[in-house]
């Protein structure tokens, strides 16, 4: 922490159901930006870092399934 009055190097904007939906693990923040929901104004590579600390969506009718060849793993 700081005593300097410095601008935020990531400012992340949205309404409290947007953040709610991305701790509870049904959306990621990327996808949340993505849809227009989420704003982050600064540095996105920081917001895209906060990402680790949350869940992100199960696997399954999320569209989160990764296809190899025909099969899906």
């Amino acid at each position: 922490m700081s005593a300097e009055h410095e601008p935020a190097d990531c400012v992340i904007g949205g309404d409290r159901s947007v953040f709610d939906a991305i701790v509870g693990g049904q959306i990621t923040g990327m996808v949340a930006v993505l849809l227009g929901v989420l704003a982050v104004e600064g540095d996105p590579e920081l917001m895209v870092l906060t990402q680790r600390l949350f869940p992100g969506p199960a696997s399954g009718p999320s569209g989160r399934d990764v296809v190899v060849g025909r099969r899906t793993s």
